[in-house]
């Protein structure tokens, strides 16, 4: 409740004080030795909200520009001299030493790496195919950059497989807007109206993506088959599963999967059944953490707008962040739990809508 007062008196404040986004910027200065990932994160986080009330992108820089109005964060000359010490928070050791750059070589901007191993991207990737990864530890670090899906998905299977995600550049933005059904459309080479009257709207996203994913069976970016996938950041938006009797616009969970995001999201993705975010089916033994991540803005026409939990022996852990302005059709606009357990520590589920009969906005379970 109070940070949607906050939103919506920010117009008014900013004409007050004659502020301008385009004379604005999120500053994670250049003089801190190695960045806390929870610095970066709130970065991210105050980017996405300021450009969400102000209907263009504020950036994230590491100089300030004398010229501009700038928002510091993290480890600085005024941090230290109020005597703060951002050490004491907990820091991010991720580097690409001894990793390998993909989007160098010939026909690396059009797939991903086939071979485990440690890789991060130079470029942007758009795949041609669908991808399955079947065997070893893949760790990918998105370096700011984007995994176009391209309308194909990824399938992560096999006990034997784990894909590591990270991203280590939030200060790249990328255009995109919400169309009507609340789904996230990249669109680097459009300055999309904030309104167009047809229901979409501006919405940029900092940091490393994986989005245009389809797929009518499961999972419209990721499904995951007796597999591992840890999620340490970057975002999963604006992908979609069409089929109406399956799960998971997002990620879908199957058969032993386990799924953990830490300091990552997952938003604006659309589900033409269940799942907009984030699902499981027959799943058990397998399991899903979130940490200190989002899950916002997804859609399902059916149950579990954020999450849908449809499985025996899956636990579902959430130590805060937040599951936020999630819809559902049917049922759980934030959570929906079919015997299914759900432990919450901290954090926030709100804003979550269910227009269908049985209710449960926020959580729904059975």
């Amino acid at each position: 409740m109070l940070a949607n007062a906050i939103l919506a008196s920010l117009p008014l404040v900013a004409a007050a004080l004659a502020f301008t986004p385009q004379d604005t910027e999120v500053v994670i200065p250049a003089d801190s030795a190695k960045e806390c990932r929870v610095v970066r994160f709130a970065a991210q986080e105050l980017t996405n909200f300021l450009s969400r009330a102000f209907g263009c992108a504020v950036p994230v820089s590491h100089r300030i520009d004398p010229a501009k109005r700038s928002i510091v964060l993290g480890a600085n000359e005024w941090s230290r001299a109020a005597g703060i010490d951002v050490t004491a928070l907990a820091v991010d050791t991720h580097t690409h030493e001894g990793w390998t750059p993909w989007g160098e070589n010939d026909g690396e901007t059009s797939k991903l790496p086939t071979s485990p191993g440690k890789y991060y991207l130079t470029k942007d990737v758009t795949l041609t195919a669908d991808r399955e990864i079947s065997s070893g530890t893949y760790d990918i670090c998105l370096n700011g950059h984007v995994i176009n899906l391209n309308g194909n998905y990824i399938k992560v299977s096999e006990t034997s497989t784990t894909l590591n995600l990270y991203d280590c550049q939030t200060s790249v933005s990328h255009n995109g807007y919400l169309n009507s059904d609340g789904l996230w459309i990249w669109d680097e080479n459009s300055e999309h109206p904030v309104d167009t009257g047809a229901g979409e709207k501006a919405y940029p996203i900092s940091g490393g993506i994986i989005t245009g994913g389809i797929h009518n069976s499961y999972g419209g970016a990721i499904w995951l088959v007796r597999s591992k996938m840890n999620m340490y950041g970057g975002t999963i938006c604006g992908n979609k599963m069409t089929y109406s009797n399956n799960e998971g616009g997002g990620v879908h969970l199957q058969s032993g999967a386990k799924f953990t995001m830490t300091n990552s999201r997952i938003f604006g993705n659309y589900s033409a059944g269940s799942g907009g975010g984030v699902s499981a089916y027959g799943n058990s033994s397998g399991s899903f953490t979130m940490t200190d991540s989002i899950i916002d803005g997804n859609k399902a026409e059916k149950s579990g707008g954020g999450v849908y939990l449809y499985s025996d022996s899956c636990p579902f852990q959430m130590t805060g962040g937040s599951i936020s302005n999630n819809s559902a059709g049917t049922s759980g606009g934030g959570v929906y739990l079919m015997n299914a357990k759900f432990e919450m520590t901290d954090g926030e589920i709100t804003g979550n809508v269910s227009t269908g009969s049985d209710g449960g906005g926020g959580v729904y379970t059975n």
